[in-house]
């Protein structure tokens, strides 16, 4: 079995424990507080984010805090002819279309391929060390190996789980989940 072939099948896995996430709600509510309360967001001018999917945590709502509290927002566009990843910004839920895979995408590239201070990395199963399994794409990896800015992700702890690592993999500085908060910044 080949690395890919064992990743899909963890992936796969953690995506049926993800549709019976009991009290998803009441967890992401924790997850929520803790993150907005943290120096990470507060100093944060900028945060890239996805538009979550219903069984991921949902970003909607920090999105939209974020947008109040003056924040300026980008969410990911892919370029599936050359495997890029790029940031728009985030204008309304307006301007909000799927792309051919079914992701919410902004129906515009304004400021297109801007770097934000805070990227809120998704994925499907985590370590405590920050690596991650994500949707097998290799977006956010490609991204993150010339990303200078922090980096979170926000779980829910069934999510965490066996996870492949691979040469070009790299962990996230911070995890948070509705029981706790990793941090795995290498201190300078």
């Amino acid at each position: 079995m080949t690395i890919k072939s064992e990743k899909k099948e963890i992936r796969l896995a953690m995506l049926e424990r993800l549709k019976s996430n009991h009290n998803k709600i009441e967890k992401e509510t924790s997850i929520k507080q803790t993150f907005i309360n943290q120096d990470v967001f507060k100093n944060a001018q900028s945060i890239g984010i996805t538009m979550s999917m219903e069984h991921e945590f949902d970003t909607r709502w920090l999105i939209d805090y974020a947008k109040k509290y003056g924040k300026k927002v980008y969410v990911p566009f892919c370029d599936y002819k050359s495997k890029q990843m790029h940031f728009v910004r985030y204008t309304s839920d307006e301007d909000i279309v799927k792309d051919s895979f079914g992701i919410d995408i902004m129906n515009h590239q304004l400021e297109y391929d801007t770097y934000p201070d805070l990227l809120i990395v998704p994925g499907v199963v985590f370590n405590e060390k920050g690596y991650r399994i994500g949707y097998g794409g290799g977006y956010f990896d490609k991204y993150l190996s010339h990303f200078k800015g922090k980096t979170v992700s926000l779980i829910f702890e069934l999510q965490f789980g066996e996870v492949l690592i691979e040469n070009h993999d790299i962990p996230v500085q911070m995890i948070i989940t509705e029981d706790r908060i990793i941090n795995n910044e290498v201190q300078s």
